[in-house]
């Protein structure tokens, strides 16, 4: 879950904050992998690191002690789901560390107020949990009125795989009630953005990226937080397994409308650079149409990188602007119809503008004309971080 202020005037959409609150949930049901995914997680900037009920499960509240061991100037939340006995396990989930408990909306008045005393007197922070609520509404304002401090809105598993999602009812409910609000469960990088229009200010999403049938993999975590300046991106990639070769990049593609026809940046141009090949560039602001921004070398390959850029406008629908600098690659085919074609003409604009955003890529030497690149030069798998805001151009 990831905590969002849904209501106009509340704290985490205060205009005045830098940005709301970031969640990241540790749903794993082994402790130190939980703890290797937080360390990435603070890192990379989340405020809250939350003991998923898995890892509670599986390891006790001790999971929760161990967090708040490891991570003592955060706020550690312990998601118990509490049915009964609201009291008792309230008191013991603060008194492991814990700073936001978590009980069940479907629990009953007595619980939830029981689970409030207990909150008030531990001092922590309670949140109402709708999953599997009949009317979340109703019930959200229900919990506002017993004292409950935030209203969690979660599509269980069984309703994700009936396609159903938070939003309608995110927005509902961000309506109704002015304490903050939070939105878990059928959510993903592709219907991020829908969520952050539908009331949440901030969520958080983890992906594993792969090649298939291998023990190897990415565990990416996606944080995405509505902020004045536009939808702010904060990525952290984990690596797992033993990767056998170098990787080509670490990034992410988005595909854009075809009325994207160039860019203006500020950073490394005129031309293309890579880590292995940049002497021709200088820092600056440029401009170059789509059909610029491409090298037709005879033989296809890799090219059209710019290098170190701080911001990009796309020709009046979007401008990316980076924590750090970052390479940017915009194409009117994809990498992989890139990597495909035998000739220039070979390369065919789809119906889609593809964009690269990427932290680091592989040098461009591969022996096949002369010789290997500089080990220094070499991208293996490694941990990495990657903070983008995007923003609609008026």
């Amino acid at each position: 879950m990831s905590v969002a202020d849904a209501a106009p005037g509340g704290p985490a959409c205060d205009p005045s904050r830098e940005r709301p609150i970031v969640q990241v949930a540790l749903d794993f049901v082994d402790l130190p992998r939980a703890i290797e995914v937080a360390r990435e997680a603070a890192a990379g900037g989340a405020d809250w690191i939350e003991a998923g009920t898995p890892l509670i499960k599986a390891e006790g509240l001790g999971a929760v002690r161990a967090l708040k061991a490891e991570f003592p100037d955060k706020t550690i939340v312990a998601d118990m789901k509490t049915m009964d006995a609201g009291r008792t396990e309230v008191e013991y989930a603060a008194k492991a560390g814990a700073g936001v408990v978590g009980v069940l909306g479907a629990a009953s008045d007595g619980t939830i107020r029981e689970c409030v005393e207990a909150a008030r007197n531990y001092g922590c922070k309670l949140i109402v949990d709708m999953i599997a609520v009949a009317d979340p509404v109703a019930r959200a304002k229900r919990a506002q009125e017993l004292g409950a401090d935030y209203i969690g809105i979660h599509t269980a598993i069984d309703q994700q795989m009936r396609g159903e999602n938070p939003f309608e009812t995110l927005r509902a409910v961000a309506d109704a009630v002015v304490i903050p609000v939070s939105a878990a469960g059928g959510i993903n990088s592709e219907t991020a953005a829908a969520a952050v229009d539908a009331g949440a200010g901030s969520l958080t999403v983890v992906t594993h990226e792969g090649p298939t049938g291998w023990n190897h993999v990415y565990e990416l975590t996606w944080v995405w937080t509505a902020t004045v300046a536009g939808l702010h991106l904060d990525l952290s990639g984990v690596p797992h397994g033993t990767w056998p070769s170098p990787i080509p990049r670490l990034g992410i593609a988005l595909s854009l409308p075809t009325s994207v026809t160039g860019m203006t940046w500020f950073g490394s141009g005129p031309g293309e650079a890579y880590v292995d090949s940049r002497a021709a560039v200088r820092i600056g602001l440029w401009s170059a149409t789509l059909a610029e921004l491409q090298t037709p070398y005879v033989r296809p390959q890799e090219n059209g990188r710019r290098a170190d850029v701080r911001w990009a406008e796309l020709t009046g629908e979007l401008r990316v602007s980076f924590d750090e600098p970052a390479a940017v690659t915009l194409r009117p085919w994809t990498s992989q119809a890139l990597a495909a074609a035998a000739h220039t003409v070979d390369l065919l604009p789809d119906d889609r503008v593809w964009l690269t955003l990427d932290v680091a890529q592989h040098a461009l030497g591969t022996a096949a004309c002369g010789p290997l690149p500089q080990d220094k030069y070499v991208l293996s798998a490694r941990p990495f971080h990657m903070g983008v805001t995007f923003s609609r151009l008026s």
